[in-house]
């Protein structure tokens, strides 16, 4: 059943460097794959192939549908199963204190690339252009809790824990390299922004191995977030 977990994830990383009609094949075969996880009753790669399915939607339409297609196919999830399994973790002293470095080092970084690299983000920056200016600090709130719930619930959750039958390293490095993967069109985006989401993920899979949950890379999530949305409202004013 693990070769199917990795081909599932496999082709959830492939899709974003795909163009139509190409990604259209990996999608179908991510269809597939839920169907026969479905006929094998294997719920937690069932909910990391449907969740892979219908978050990836965005990649036929544009970024302005992000992250409902994620949140969607999670609520799915929730109707059909119980999410009892989700651990919830506990954070110590040293790993808050470490959870804060990586605010400041992944802050840093997304500032740094965002001003060296000069990227063109401006099918982002219109979609912030277009929300009112009473609405920019709720929304970004909402979307950074909302954004970082989601992700955190797909690579911490539902592909960590079902690598961790590989072990603890094996997990945090391959649900890190699809995490990274799938930023291909994000914030950061391109193949260095692929490079910095995957240390990201690295970071975030070791707050969630060390916290045992996920509410600790959720929390710490929620701060990267908001920085690309500050750097996206500021790029506009």
């Amino acid at each position: 059943m693990m070769f199917f977990t990795l081909l599932t994830i496999g082709a959830l990383s492939l899709i974003p460097f795909l163009t139509l009609p190409t990604s259209l094949f990996a999608s179908g075969a991510l269809l597939l794959l839920t169907i026969f996880f479905w006929v094998k009753k294997s719920p937690t790669n069932l909910q990391i192939a449907l969740v892979s399915t219908i978050g990836t939607f965005p990649y036929f339409l544009d970024a302005t549908f992000w992250p409902i297609p994620l949140v969607a196919g999670i609520a799915l999830c929730g109707f059909f199963f119980s999410f009892d399994w989700i651990p919830i973790g506990k954070c110590s002293t040293s790993l808050f204190l470490l959870g804060l470095l990586f605010i400041v080092l992944s802050s840093s970084a997304l500032i740094l690339w965002y001003k060296l690299s000069n990227p063109d983000v401006s099918d982002l920056q219109k979609i912030v252009a277009e929300v009112p200016v009473s609405w920019l600090i709720p929304l970004g709130l909402l979307f950074s809790l909302v954004n970082a719930f989601a992700e955190e619930f797909l690579f911490r959750g539902l592909i960590f824990s079902a690598l961790q039958k590989m072990g603890s390293t094996a997990a945090i490095l391959i649900q890190a390299a699809t995490f990274g993967c799938c930023h291909y069109h994000g914030f950061p985006r391109g193949l260095f922004g692929v490079c910095l989401a995957f240390i990201y993920g690295l970071m975030m899979g070791y707050l969630r191995h060390k916290s045992q949950g996920l509410a600790t890379p959720w929390f710490f999530h929620i701060f990267a977030d908001l920085t690309i949305v500050a750097i996206l409202y500021g790029s506009i004013v």
